[in-house]
């Protein structure tokens, strides 16, 4: 199983496969002699899911992550809920790669649930934070800004309270998201605000020649022009662009 994991991490995926597929043959034996929970043999299927989905085999994976979430549909264990928590969110990222969006948002809902039943019900959460930052994601893919705000919005406020106000580089994160977001609506003026917030953030956690720094900075340069300050735009936009060449 750990060599798995460790050849999987290498890139070696399909020798990964194959000792994923032999441990969960040993598991499955196991199981129907009641010698291992479900959450183990689940945990084998997710793992298969895992490979599959850095082969860019979506529809395998979630064949794998479908057979895993079975064997713990009502769990009773926190144990379980964590497991099937997890499997719900690999699954949601296969939905949203194959573009359907309405599966991902269930699954990351689901997700959301158990982490919830996990830590209670208004626990502020770093994980549930980014269970929230990713059903934005998915909104933003329907082309639904609005929604996406409203959920980059919520992470941003859940991650607030889970840090206690201590700033890094995840909270520059959030506001970068949002001040994207409101660039996109046109609220140009509040956007201004995040995204220099996230850039303040960035340069602090990331430094300044990190391509985080530049994207904030891209951002920034397009929300200048939209308030027609020029000037600010075009030095946003060539440090941007300077940092970038550095990264080459």
């Amino acid at each position: 199983m750990k060599a798995g994991l460790k050849l999987n991490d290498l890139g070696n995926v399909n020798d990964s496969i194959k000792i994923h597929q032999e441990a969960l043959d040993m598991k499955e034996k196991l199981f129907s002699e009641k010698k291992i929970p479900a959450s183990d043999l689940a945990r084998q299927f997710s793992s298969l899911g895992v490979c599959q989905r850095k082969l860019g085999e979506y529809q395998e994976a979630i064949g794998f992550y479908i057979k895993g979430q079975d064997l713990i549909q009502t769990p009773g264990t926190n144990e379980e809920r964590k497991m099937l928590g997890k499997i719900c969110n690999n699954k949601a990222i296969c939905h949203k790669e194959l573009k359907q969006y309405d599966q991902a948002l269930d699954d990351y809902r689901k997700s959301m649930h158990l982490k919830h039943q996990l830590h209670g019900k208004d626990a502020n959460n770093g994980d549930i934070a980014g269970t929230l930052d990713n059903i934005a994601v998915v909104y933003s893919s329907q082309g639904d800004h609005r929604k996406s705000l409203e959920w980059h919005q919520k992470c941003l406020k859940m991650r607030q309270a889970f840090y206690r106000q201590v700033k890094n580089s995840d909270i520059a994160t959030s506001h970068h998201n949002i001040g994207y977001k409101l660039r996109l609506l046109g609220q140009n003026d509040m956007a201004l605000h995040h995204l220099e917030e996230a850039l303040e953030l960035r340069r602090e956690f990331l430094g300044n020649n990190h391509l985080l720094t530049a994207s904030t900075l891209k951002v920034l340069s397009d929300n200048h022009l939209a308030l027609k300050d020029t000037k600010s735009a075009k030095k946003t936009i060539a440090e941007a662009h300077a940092i970038a060449r550095k990264a080459e």
